[in-house]
């Protein structure tokens, strides 16, 4: 509160130590910031949960989203504003079982966050859909020479191959 009156809109509290963790965790989470700061296109704060005090400017800018999974740690950060952190150290959850999956929550965030915050996939895969596109071609040009080879092919094999890997490549 005393950073929201210093004149920053955003606060997010960021993880010191993580008790109640296992190791395992703390090693994949850790990663995985590093990961997400490489290939984001925006600066998303590493070890800040969705944990955090905003202004009400801040909010109603969010509310314009129609996100229905959003990746709120790089929503916030995508909205700009002055932004801060407070560090503190998170404590083992004193009593009751939480609802978070805790196999497969972490990945669903982690996928919205990378899908969502990052050219890099698509132009992986658009990368990927030019390799498959020129494979084709270059089959293509292989059947060709077995053609003139002489080699049987199975009757309607090429073609059936050279349309579905170069449209695939397309796709892609």
């Amino acid at each position: 509160y005393d950073k929201l009156k210093e004149g920053y809109e955003v606060v997010g509290a960021r993880r010191r130590t993580r008790k109640g963790e296992t190791a395992t965790h703390q090693f994949v989470s850790r990663i995985w910031y590093r990961v997400l700061s490489r290939i984001s296109d925006i600066n998303i704060p590493s070890e800040v949960g969705d944990y955090r005090i905003m202004t009400r400017r801040v909010i109603e800018e969010l509310r314009h989203f129609q996100e229905t999974h959003g990746f709120l740690r790089g929503l916030v950060s995508f909205v700009g504003f002055r932004q801060t952190t407070v560090d503190y150290d998170r404590d083992e959850r004193s009593s009751g079982q939480g609802k978070y999956n805790r196999y497969f929550g972490s990945y669903k965030i982690a996928l919205n966050g990378v899908i969502g915050f990052s050219s890099k996939p698509l132009q992986l895969m658009s990368i990927a859909g030019l390799g498959f596109s020129g494979f084709s071609f270059l089959l293509g040009g292989w059947y060709v020479l077995q053609k003139i080879l002489g080699v049987s092919l199975i009757g309607g094999l090429p073609t059936v191959v050279l349309v579905v890997t170069f449209f695939s490549g397309l796709q892609l």
